[in-house]
């Protein structure tokens, strides 16, 4: 088990680190660009107006990994809205830069999320979903609990090439 560095911080965002998150969003989807359904042109992530405004809702967090005050990675929770679905949250967006991955860093932001998210009150279902041509990524979803429920096929389209989507859940109460 590898372990993050101990000068990597991690910690959730404030509204002020989010021009450094819009910076390190448009990298992870540049970078991995199946891994995500959003695309650089039109990601609400890449407005940081709008970063800034989601980071003070009490139902939304985004998790930071820091080194020498640098973002190296990032995940993300939104709680669910409506009355019906408020005891579900969503973890997305997890990334760490490519030169920082293998560190346990990717281990540590999920883990953070989970822990935002448990604070939210009558919170009892974290879900993700995971790219099913990243086995290491739903390994270490695995690592943190999550199981795997479903498969969609052909969740995404990129270049033309069709990827299934691996549904995974984890109970926090």
């Amino acid at each position: 088990m590898h372990h993050p560095s101990p000068t990597t911080v991690v910690r959730p965002l404030t509204p002020s680190d989010a021009a450094a998150y819009v910076a390190l969003r448009r990298a992870m989807l540049l970078d991995t660009p199946r891994a995500f359904a959003a695309d650089p042109e039109t990601d609400r992530g890449s407005d940081e107006a709008g970063v800034r405004t989601s980071l003070a809702d009490p139902g939304y967090a985004i998790i930071g990994a820091f080194e020498d005050e640098a973002l190296i990675g990032a995940a993300g929770v939104i709680r669910q809205g409506g009355r019906k679905l408020r005891h579900r949250a969503y973890i997305w967006g997890v990334w760490v830069r490519p030169d920082r991955r293998g560190r346990g860093i990717g281990e540590a932001l999920v883990r953070g999320t989970i822990e935002a998210a448990r604070e939210w009150p009558d919170l009892r279902v974290l879900c993700l979903s995971a790219n099913a041509e990243q086995p290491a990524a739903i390994r270490l979803y695995e690592r943190v609990g999550f199981k795997a429920w479903g498969v969609e096929p052909s969740m995404l389209i990129v270049d033309g090439v069709e990827y299934d989507e691996v549904h995974m859940q984890l109970r926090v109460r």
